[in-house]
């Protein structure tokens, strides 16, 4: 989904000055469907599949961090991340362009919100279906279908938190480095 956001605002976006002023809402509401159909297969979560579609969209990483705080309904965690961009990101800026750009994000964050709500909506209404487990950020339906029906095989399990402990080592300079 990464390839067809970049390539719409590569393509088309930069063509029509309509289009890039709602571009991003657009491509959140279609990613939201795109990921609404994959993740009522039941392999896949609707939670991961939307945040990193809509990744590419946001901008920086702090602020991607923040939407994804407001979209697990962790609201006043969201809104302080949010508002910890503003203040660390432009330390030197006036007040009134602190507040500005502090505005812009949350209403971009919201913005981004509306889209993926649409999106899921319109998986609604074209297919009758709600989408499959909208606010599980743990992914546990796809990762453990439940009790009673077949496990699930080994690679679409949780990552363990030992693991943690190994990718450090080899990202850090490798197993034997100290």
């Amino acid at each position: 989904m990464g390839v067809l956001l970049v390539a719409s605002q590569v393509w088309i976006a930069s063509k029509s000055d309509i289009l890039s002023s709602m571009f991003e809402v657009i491509m959140a509401a279609i990613a939201s469907f795109i990921s609404a159909a994959v993740a009522s297969t039941g392999l896949f979560c609707y939670a991961a599949l939307v945040s990193s579609s809509i990744v590419l969209i946001l901008p920086g990483w702090l602020v991607c961090c923040a939407a994804l705080e407001l979209q697990a309904r962790s609201i006043v965690v969201g809104s302080v991340r949010i508002v910890w961009v503003s203040l660390t990101c432009y330390p030197s800026m006036s007040k009134f362009r602190l507040l500005t750009r502090t505005s812009q994000a949350i209403f971009f964050s919201l913005l981004l919100g509306f889209g993926i709500s649409i999106g899921a909506q319109f998986w609604h209404l074209f297919t009758g279906q709600t989408v499959l487990n909208p606010s599980d950020n743990t992914c546990l339906y796809s990762h453990y279908p439940g009790p009673g029906q077949t496990p699930v095989p080994w690679y679409r399990q949780t990552i363990p938190l030992w693991f943690a402990f190994l990718v450090r080592r080899v990202l850090c300079g490798g197993i034997f480095a100290d």
